[in-house]
Order: C-alpha cells, then sequence, then structure tokens
C-alpha cells in the first residue's frame, strides 16, 4: 500500500488483526511475535510519510521514550510486535515492543478501532495516564453543532427544575430545566458512601458543602470531567435523590430514562466494581489500554 513504506509494506496488518495464531519471524514456538530491525527508520521523519512509521514515532515522541534513549539505541535499535491474543471473545491487538541495547525501553499497544477506516493507519494516541479532555471537548462541540436530535430520543424531563451537583460551588441545588448537565452512571457497591438525605441536605446544600464530606472517588473525578468538559452540572443518584424520602424517590426514579437522555453527556464507570475505585484516566487510576 502507498501509505506505507518499504519496511512497513511486508507486514499485512489486516491479517494481523484478524487472523489468529499467525507465524511470526522471531521465535515460532511463541504466539505470534515480528522482530524489525529498523528503529531509524521509525524516527526519520524527513521523506517518511508512512502511516505506521508516523504512528509510532509520535507515541515514542510524546510518550517520552525517546528521552530514554541514546542516539546509537535508535541508530542500532530494534522493536517487536507482538499479537495479544485474549481469546475469540477479544479483538486481537498488537504490542509494540521497543528494545535499544538489548534492553526493552517501552511497551505500548495499537488496537484497531474500526474496520474499514477512510484512513488506514490513521492512528490516535491514547495515554494510559490521563483521558483526552480537548478531544472531549471537540466530540461536544461536533455533537451539539451538527447532529440532529434523534426521532426516538426519549421524552424531555418533566420536571421544573432538576436538583444537580453545581461543580462550581460545590453544593447540591436545583436548576431550572432545560438545562446542560453530565449524568454519571456507576455502581454503588458495598461499601458506604455519602448520600443526599433529609439529615445531610442543609449541608451538602451549602456553599462549597460537598467539600466538608467523603466523596466516592469516582464521582470526585465525574465533577473534575464535568468541569473539564466545559459544563457546570452533574447529575449522580447518591446526592440528587432525597434517598430517605419514599415521594421524592419515586417521582425521580420514575423519570430516570428522560433524565439520562437529556444530559449533555453521560459517563459510564464500566469499570469500576466500587465507587471508590475512580474514573480510569482521570484521577489515581490508570486505564488498561
Amino acid at each position: 500500500p502507498g501509505y506505507l513504506c518499504e519496511m512497513c509494506r511486508h507486514l499485512d496488518f489486516a491479517a494481523l488483526f484478524s487472523q489468529r495464531g499467525l507465524p511470526g519471524n522471531n521465535v515460532p514456538s511463541m504466539p505470534t511475535q515480528i522482530n524489525i530491525h529498523g528503529m531509524w527508520k521509525v524516527m526519520q521523519e524527513t521523506g517518511n510519510n508512512c502511516a505506521f512509521c508516523r504512528i509510532l514515532r509520535r507515541r515514542i515522541v510524546e510518550g517520552g521514550s525517546i528521552s530514554r534513549m541514546a542516539d546509537d539505541e535508535i541508530r542500532d535499535g530494534q522493536f517487536y510486535i507482538n499479537v495479544i491474543d485474549e481469546g475469540p471473545e477479544y479483538a486481537l491487538r498488537l504490542e509494540i515492543e521497543l528494545e535499544g541495547d538489548g534492553r526493552t525501553v517501552d511497551r505500548f499497544v495499537v488496537q484497531r478501532v474500526e474496520d474499514n477506516p477512510q484512513q488506514p493507519l490513521a492512528g490516535r494516541f491514547v495515554r494510559q495516564d490521563r483521558a483526552d479532555m480537548d478531544r472531549l471537548r471537540q466530540w461536544l462541540m461536533v455533537c451539539e453543532g451538527t447532529h440532529q436530535v434523534s426521532d426516538r430520543s426519549l421524552e424531555p424531563v418533566d420536571l421544573p427544575s432538576l436538583r444537580v451537583i453545581d461543580t462550581e460551588e460545590l453544593r447540591v441545588c436545583e436548576v431550572k430545566t432545560p438545562c446542560r448537565y453530565v449524568c454519571l452512571s456507576y455502581v454503588w457497591g458495598k461499601g458506604s458512601q455519602t448520600q443526599y438525605t433529609t439529615a445531610t441536605r442543609d449541608s451538602l446544600e451549602a456553599p462549597n458543602g460537598l467539600q466538608s464530606v467523603a466523596l466516592p472517588q469516582t464521582i470526585k473525578d465525574a465533577i473534575t470531567v464535568t468541569k473539564e468538559a466545559g459544563l457546570r452540572y452533574l447529575w449522580v443518584d447518591a446526592l440528587c435523590i432525597l434517598q430517605d424520602d419514599p415521594a421524592d424517590k419515586a417521582n425521580i426514579i420514575s423519570k430516570m430514562g428522560p433524565i439520562y437522555g437529556g444530559a449533555t453527556l453521560t459517563i459510564v464507570a464500566s469499570a469500576n466494581d466500587d465507587p471508590h475505585d475512580g474514573l480510569p484516566g482521570m484521577g489515581t487510576a490508570n486505564r488498561s489500554i
């Protein structure tokens, strides 16, 4: 293919991402592994328009690997492509293992997310320690600016106001609807957590009231996501439903569909079993990629 250099043109990426048990060129008894002596080629930016080299080069530079490699390690270095096969229910992934002077300098994963992309191997650099909030803001702008409302959209929230977390004043309050807000979907787990009740209502509604209580890390991270996404209000069931008031609880629960459906953005903490785990890529929890 014209989008690959002479070195990478010999790699059948379609096969590597789709066929299990392919033979490699290094230690045939191992899982598929391809050894490439060409680190210098990858790092050669001038005149090298190869899509795969560009992905690797950007990751090596922006990920900091370049600072851990001497010039001769780049000149004589090699890298391995290891196919990660976790079973038929999982997609194949490629682990890139950089080696210099006989030591492993870095490892990172290349994963296919689209079967027939318009730009083959036009990859996106995903950091494991931090989610890309700039891209999230871009997606929101595109969504709100160009996407049409679906015919299958849920009915609007049939409430004159909605109880939410004000992430600027760090308190629980009510705002008039319609408004732009974020929803958090997460697992409560078995442990205890701060809840909005008749006993805690006054303190949680006071300015900076949420700073005086121990919030689960997932909710703290959701507050950060809301603010960094350029939004102000966050809806979390534990803090936005009066938990010991059966009438309030029944009223809000009956409108959960429209509440989630009307959100500008919904955060789904799908990797967590406990609210204290945090959102991967936002706080102390790294993402598994």
